[in-house]
């Protein structure tokens, strides 16, 4: 476990270039970080690796640098000489499985080893320290009523971990401070915090930032036509970040930024709630 407080970017090696929300979130946990004088790790989400995984993650490391994320020497080597990839600490996970095991809150079922949310929310009970989402205060969880049943934590047949308890395990051992994710993550704090809580692990605080949508639906951008690649072919780089930055904060209006401005006056309280649609006419 890292000594200092933290945050982190989380990015998967499965895509050689962002997606454009991706970016932007990636853009303000940057901000977060800098403004709060706090280490801005990466984990790499690869529990289903491929030979591609390292050169994917430069390719994207390099992405970000373009638009001004640059981390520092110790940033990149706070982990046995590297950044966290998931794929390397399957031993680390394994003894939390064991742990949940030995509690007496997991089940296996059709090749799916599961976390037993009913047992383990009957042994923990609602706990008063939740940890909490900084921007959206009100949001509060009954842990009995939940409607979660079996977790999954673990596939027999593939040999490989899911999301969850990786995910729990990475932010202990970079001592995260605050969680930085999109809105769409909000749902997953009951799970994680009861994850955290069976392993004994200091509960943390949640920033759920909006999210950026289809021009036409209500589904976050995604594929390639929302790359940061393709965009890249059509606009400048400042341009892009100006329209990124801005579009999920309430200060800025018409007035345009750059990214050491935006830290420099980064304020969490002025980021919108409410996701919205992608609007390429005002890039």
């Amino acid at each position: 476990m890292v000594n200092k407080h933290s945050v982190y970017i989380g990015i998967s090696p499965s895509k050689d270039s962002l997606r454009i929300g991706e970016l932007r979130t990636h853009l303000y946990t940057y901000a977060f970080g800098r403004r709060n004088n706090l280490p801005v790790y990466i984990k790499c989400d690869d529990t289903n690796p491929d030979s591609r995984s390292q050169y994917q993650i430069e390719t994207l490391i390099d992405e970000m640098k373009i638009f001004g994320i640059e981390f520092t020497e110790s940033e990149l080597t706070y982990w046995n000489n590297s950044i966290i990839y998931q794929s390397k600490n399957t031993k680390i996970y394994e003894r939390s499985l064991k742990i949940l095991n030995n509690l007496g809150v997991l089940s296996e079922y059709n090749e799916l080893i599961s976390l037993d949310f009913i047992k383990a929310t009957n042994l923990i009970g609602n706990f008063d320290d939740f940890g909490g989402d900084i921007l959206r205060r009100s949001i509060k969880f009954d842990l009995k009523n939940t409607g979660y049943k079996y977790i999954p934590l673990y596939s027999l047949s593939e040999k490989r971990f899911f999301f969850h308890l990786p995910c729990v395990v990475d932010e202990h051992l970079m001592n995260t401070l605050i969680s930085i994710n999109g809105e769409d993550k909000i749902a997953l704090m009951p799970i994680h915090n009861t994850i955290r809580s069976l392993l004994n692990f200091e509960m943390i605080k949640y920033l759920h930032l909006p999210l950026l949508l289809m021009p036409d639906s209500s589904m976050r951008v995604k594929g390639e036509k929302y790359s940061v690649k393709f965009f890249l072919k059509q606009y400048s780089v400042d341009r892009l970040t100006n329209y990124l930055l801005k579009s999920g904060y309430r200060s800025y209006n018409d007035k345009t930024t750059n990214l050491n401005d935006f830290i420099v006056n980064f304020n969490f309280e002025s980021i919108n709630k409410k996701s919205g649609q992608f609007d390429v006419d005002k890039i």
